[in-house]
């Protein structure tokens, strides 16, 4: 991914999906988490989110053919499904010198939303142990949600040159004393997923 103002942000993804042996319904749980960070260039996209989503598929499991999970029939949880979610995350992002965000305590930020997905499984292959032709465990997805996002954080700038090494201070300017944390709030509604991914049938 690249981010405006700050270049390449990769965030590394794991999602778990469970598909039941009958009907249409499967819990999703996903994980983001990313650890850059360069003190040199005043940069750091430093991101912590945990996704709860179900999924309702209109095809559902086939249940004329269909003798169990997943793979062992190729029709069974693909093509459209239609979603809910809701998430909860942390992060620490820089872009510069005198642009940073900071919400560090979980529970300050969080969303949730609706979305559809179309899942399609790769071409069946044949298989030289059975001799048979096996339908692909490798599937391929597109998605998209809508969906609302709060976060309360902290807004902050690098350590001026006097200031003891790795320090930062919170974008603060009056009195002291009237400062606590989390002060800034942002409240989104709108997109907030396009995604395409490849998945993998582990049973």
């Amino acid at each position: 991914m690249v981010v405006p103002q700050y270049g390449w942000a990769p965030v590394p993804n794991l999602s778990l999906e469970y598909f039941p042996n009958r009907g249409h319904l499967t819990p999703v749980l996903e994980v983001d988490w990313s650890d850059w960070r360069s003190d040199l260039r005043n940069k750091t996209w430093i991101v912590f989110n945990v996704l709860l989503e179900g999924r309702y598929y209109i095809k559902g499991v086939d249940t004329s053919k269909s003798k169990g999970r997943g793979v062992q029939n190729p029709n069974n949880y693909t093509g459209h499904y239609f979603a809910a979610y809701a998430n909860m995350g942390t992060y620490d992002i820089q872009f510069s010198k005198t642009k940073g965000w900071l919400s560090d305590k979980w529970g300050k930020t969080f969303g949730f939303g609706i979305g559809w997905g179309y899942v399609k499984r790769f071409p069946c292959h044949y298989s030289q142990f059975t001799k048979t032709i096996q339908p692909s465990r490798w599937k391929w997805e597109v998605n998209a949600a809508l969906g609302y996002l709060h976060s309360g954080y902290d807004g902050y700038h690098g350590a001026e040159p006097w200031a003891d090494k790795d320090n930062f201070y919170f974008d603060w300017h009056e009195n002291p004393a009237d400062y606590h944390r989390y002060r800034n709030h942002l409240n989104y509604w709108g997109l907030t997923r396009v995604g395409f991914s490849i998945s993998y049938d582990l049973f």
